[in-house]
């Protein structure tokens, strides 16, 4: 009724040859690779010139820039505080740079339509300021930047 004989197995053997081999080849690569580096490491250093035989390169250092000294503020002797002193250096540095602009006309616009929220005067052919605003002076070439 039952059959009490165990399946038959394979041969492992092969299995075994196949992985022996296999680990052999990777060992044996591994020894060649670093045989091949110490052989290239040796002939590397033994071409190379003693260190005391070497000439002696000399860099040329660029000098280094002075630093700007620092500005240093002080709050007046007033009562001032710290932020208005350095917001009032800050305006006498660069004040000398700051613009008004004003464009002025001399006659309405050409189309009719007035882009001012009044209506004009009559001017009497005197110029009207029509629009003004700020900037600074951007270069030595007079270039003016505007908000």
């Amino acid at each position: 009724m039952y059959d009490l004989t165990p399946p038959k197995t394979r041969s492992n053997g092969v299995l075994f040859l196949v992985g022996g081999l296999t680990l052999v080849v990777l060992v044996s690569m591994c020894a060649l690779v670093t045989v091949g580096f110490v052989t290239i490491s040796r002939t590397v250093t033994a071409s190379e010139p003693a260190l005391s035989a070497r000439p002696q390169m000399v860099r040329a250092v660029a000098e280094q820039p002075t630093p700007r000294p620092q500005i240093i503020v002080q709050p007046p002797a007033d009562g001032t505080d710290y932020e208005s002193a350095v917001l009032r250096n800050i305006y006498e540095q660069n004040n000398a740079s700051v613009v008004n602009i004003t464009v002025w006309m001399d006659h309405p616009p050409m189309d009719g339509e007035s882009t001012l929220p009044i209506p004009l005067p009559d001017n009497n052919e005197e110029l009207l300021p029509l629009v003004n605003g700020s900037g600074f002076v951007w270069d030595a070439d007079g270039h003016i930047v505007t908000n």
